[in-house]
């Protein structure tokens, strides 16, 4: 075969190469259109993507703007866009409501090693809350299989920031008892028991374990 003929070839195989990468792309933003589109005819849904819509058209846009955006995407299930925005909202400066965000939508996305690390800089930046040691806790103990022994002292560290916080109590109880371990739980359940003394289902509760 000449050697202007195997020119000719390969100048052929790259240009449909070409062709079908440009029809792949045109297809992928065409789908993406269209799919848009249906979110923004249903009625349930129409709110937050005209929401998206509007804050997207900015030209500048703040760390809220993008925690909105993020929410929005959030409550229509599409969580690698909601990624996307709650990490420019970190960016922009929302490094607590930002970050805790974050890391709720990568748990939800599945993606438990990057939630891991957000609960974790949230942590170190003494950017937590209870509420934050609790999700953090859960992740361990419900999300992300195989950590689970990791859970105890991620209560523990809360409760020596926290340690009258009932919820925080009442979870340090459940896992001591999950744990087999009913004297532990008795104690944490009557030390969430003082705050809230005239709580039936916390009574009922510490019967059945009794």
């Amino acid at each position: 075969m000449k050697k202007e003929t195997i020119q000719y070839i390969f100048i052929i195989f790259v240009a449909v190469l070409l062709v079908l990468g440009l029809i792949g792309i045109g297809f992928y933003f065409w789908q993406a259109h269209v799919s848009w589109q249906t979110l923004k005819n249903d009625p349930a849904k129409s709110k937050f993507a005209n929401k998206i819509d509007t804050l997207e058209k900015k030209s500048s846009k703040t760390s809220d703007d993008y925690l909105q955006i993020g929410n929005d995407y959030y409550s229509l299930g599409l969580n690698s866009e909601a990624i996307d925005a709650y990490q420019k909202a970190v960016d922009a400066g929302s490094y607590d409501v930002g970050g805790l965000n974050l890391a709720n939508a990568y748990i939800a996305d599945k993606e438990y090693k990057n939630a891991e690390t957000e609960f974790k800089k949230l942590i170190d930046k003494n950017l937590g809350s209870v509420d934050l040691y609790l999700k953090f806790a859960d992740l361990y103990k419900n999300d992300w299989q195989g950590k689970s022994n990791d859970t105890l002292g991620i209560l523990k560290e809360a409760e020596g920031k926290y340690p009258n916080d009932y919820n925080l109590l009442v979870n340090l109880a459940e896992y001591y008892l999950s744990a087999g371990n009913k004297n532990q739980a008795l104690e944490y359940y009557n030390k969430a028991l003082k705050l809230d003394p005239n709580n039936e289902v916390l009574k009922k509760e510490m019967e059945m374990v009794k």
